[in-house]
């Protein structure tokens, strides 16, 4: 027994001797001084531990576990030094000190009190402080601009949290399922429809103005958005919010970035309201910020159609500007992306591919209908359309009024909002 305590003296001891030369060795490197030499010493460190580490099975169980912790975590510091000082001596790729930032930005949960806020946000300010980084390439640079999005956006969903810590229940209406009878034109029928309530902001998204030029930056942020959450890349996904938020001209980035995220947490509350209610803490009026972050709250799945519900909606609401600025080149551009956005089957009342399809339905029977009471518009029926007069109409504006097609872009929008019991 004598013999064992000695080994696991001598291991506790070169370790601690071992901390210290890595900490000499990882100031040089930090500012890089003599990297050959250090990359040589880390080297030569990196055998000890491994040494001492084969020398923890001579250690009674009892001990052993936590000198074994003690070794896998010095390798671990020096695997980073060696990392570092590969990465100034040639500076490729990403800067291993930015992945150490970016795994710790995740770590930090969000606070569900008053008293866990100023931790939390500390820990934040801590890490934002550590990537003022010199930025030797491209990649560099551009994930540090990832990692500061992917702060601000854990900054702003903590501050829509604040609101939670009340304690205050939120109120939740009963829902009467709602069922298609007509699946050819995505007609919700009307009837006793009771919004869930979420006592949450649900301002309207100021999306006009999205200038002309940055249309495109904002469309692609959105799908990247949705792209991101699908990968489970939280940084990816922050950095897309706030990159669609710069296109939007009315507030400030950080309130528009805030809108959108409040907008995507929304959604997901509504999908877990109706699907998994029993997962949901009631007296969290703010229970989507938490569920948008956590992979044991909310599923990948779940976080991707709160996201496309958003961008559907977002579409609508370009489409319809589009369509009052006579715009029929952005209107069928808004249409095309429509088209090919696929959206999970839950999402979709009836039978509809997608949201477009439901929309061309739905304007064919809105102009059917006018013309009941005005033969002068276009017969919808006629075999020039093959079907597809909705396609046609939408595209060219000779073939329906614009009055037309913006009731027809606002019960698709009104059908939505019940089918998925959301209320705007």
């Amino acid at each position: 027994m004598a013999a064992i305590t000695n080994v696991s003296v001598y291991i506790s001891t070169q370790l601690e001797q071992l901390n210290k030369t890595k900490k000499q060795l990882f100031q040089n490197i930090d500012c890089g001084i003599e990297l050959q030499e250090s990359v040589a010493c880390v080297q030569i460190a990196k055998a000890a531990v491994y040494a001492l580490g084969k020398l923890c099975e001579q250690v009674e169980a009892q001990s052993r576990l936590e000198l074994e912790k003690k070794v896998k975590k010095l390798q671990e510091k020096l695997d980073f030094c060696e990392q570092l000082a590969k990465f100034h001596i040639n500076p490729q790729g990403l800067d291993p000190r930015l992945e150490k930032i970016l795994s710790k930005i995740k770590k930090h949960a969000l606070p569900c009190q008053m008293s866990e806020f100023a931790v939390w946000q500390a820990n934040l300010v801590k890490c934002e402080k550590k990537l003022n980084l010199p930025t030797p390439n491209s990649s560099t640079s551009q994930s540090i601009d990832k990692a500061k999005a992917a702060i601000n956006g854990r900054r702003l969903i903590g501050e829509l949290r604040k609101e939670a810590f009340a304690g205050k229940q939120f109120s939740v209406k009963d829902v009467t399922p709602l069922t298609t009878s007509d699946q050819s034109i995505c007609t919700v029928p009307k009837g006793n429809f009771k919004p869930i309530v979420v006592e949450v902001d649900t301002s309207v998204i100021p999306l006009e103005p999205v200038p002309r030029e940055k249309m495109s930056s904002f469309l692609v942020s959105l799908q990247q958005v949705s792209e991101a959450l699908s990968h489970q890349s939280e940084v990816e996904f922050f950095y897309a919010v706030e990159s669609a938020a710069k296109c939007i001209e009315v507030r400030t980035a950080d309130e528009e970035t805030g809108s959108l995220l409040n907008k995507i947490c929304n959604h997901l509350h509504c999908i877990q309201q109706d699907e998994t209610p029993a997962q949901i803490d009631p007296k969290d009026r703010h229970w989507g910020t938490l569920a948008l972050l956590s992979e044991e709250l909310s599923t990948p799945e779940q976080r991707v159609r709160a996201a496309q519900r958003l961008q559907v909606k977002t579409l609508l609401m370009l489409l319809e500007l589009a369509i009052e600025r006579d715009d029929n080149e952005q209107a069928r551009s808004l249409l095309n992306i429509l088209e090919q956005l696929k959206l999970n089957p839950k999402d979709l009342p009836g039978d509809i591919k997608n949201a477009a399809h439901q929309l061309f339905g739905k304007l064919f029977a809105v102009h059917v209908d006018a013309r009941k009471e005005g033969e002068a518009l276009e017969d919808a029926y006629h075999e020039k359309f093959k079907g597809e007069f909705g396609r046609y109409a939408f595209c060219e504006a000779e073939l329906s009024p614009s009055h037309l097609k913006i009731q027809a872009i606002r019960e698709v929008n009104n059908d939505l909002n019940h089918w998925w019991k959301f209320f705007d």
